[in-house]
């Protein structure tokens, strides 16, 4: 299948899937979907190939990710006003257009940090295309490096780099937590990954994160929410700060101080 796109209807969820010939679609219907009794009969039909790639760009739109923040292809120059930045992302095989939920939720809890990001030092995990580094630049870091397991965003990642001078360094790692130095620490961390990929991450973020740090974790459905705040709390990680948008929140946990207490008193 080369892909699937999910609708819902007055009779429930409609499944229009696409493959790239007759054969594979017969496999799929009458081997596999023929036998779910979920499925009510199938229709199919012949797609005519066109130019996919200019029909998505002409849909393509800027989009706000913060009150000062615009994300936007370099191609698709947004509607800026004076005080406003543009983190220019070509999309491609990597996370981080800025158009979903989760984006937006991990710029809202950055800025919302109880000490602001200037000259601070930051790590984002699975940083995608970037956008999170770029973003916490434009907030004043002095140093930022994403984390990206995936290999296939490496061109992404270079291509948006050089989209994206100004001041504080970025560096981008493709590879596991593991692949930074023992020794580094970061003032923050910001995750933007669902419950599945964060919670394997925690113990890893922590080590990494300094003393009374903060960690932000978006990409979490509501119903996610308390398992995820569970799981930070194993490793000395008590909530600061929350945000939501539709089924979406993200939760901003700081780092227990040595003594073992919140550092800042509470202890949810």
């Amino acid at each position: 299948m080369l892909g699937c796109q999910e609708d819902e209807s007055k009779d429930g969820l409609v499944l229009t899937c696409y493959f790239p010939d007759e054969v594979s679609l017969r496999r799929a219907v009458y081997e596999t979907m023929r036998n779910a009794l979920l499925f009510s009969p199938i229709s199919t039909g012949k797609v005519q190939d066109q130019d996919w790639n200019a029909q998505w760009r002409e849909t393509m739109e800027p989009v706000k990710i913060s009150p000062t923040l615009w994300v936007s292809p370099t191609w698709l120059t947004p509607p800026l006003k004076s005080g406003e930045e543009w983190i220019r992302v070509e999309p491609k095989m990597a996370f981080g257009t800025g158009h979903h939920e989760s984006t937006r939720l991990a710029v809202a809890a950055m800025e919302d940090f109880p000490e602001s990001l200037k000259h601070k030092n930051v790590l984002d995990i699975g940083t995608g295309s970037g956008v999170l580094c770029f973003a916490a630049r434009l907030m004043g870091a002095r140093v930022c490096v994403g984390v990206e397991i995936d290999s296939a965003c490496a061109e992404n990642l270079n291509e948006n780099l050089g989209e994206n001078p100004g001041e504080g360094r970025i560096e981008f790692i493709v590879g596991t937590i593991d692949s930074l130095g023992k020794r580094a620490r970061f003032d923050a961390v910001v995750m933007n990954v669902i419950l599945t990929q964060g919670e394997p991450a925690l113990g890893s973020a922590v080590t990494h994160l300094r003393e009374r740090g903060y960690l932000a974790w978006s990409g979490l459905l509501n119903d996610d929410r308390d398992r995820a705040v569970s799981a930070a709390q194993k490793y000395g990680l008590y909530v600061v700060n929350e945000h939501a948008e539709n089924e979406w929140v993200s939760v901003t946990f700081q780092k227990q101080s040595a003594s073992g207490a919140p550092a800042d008193g509470s202890g949810d």
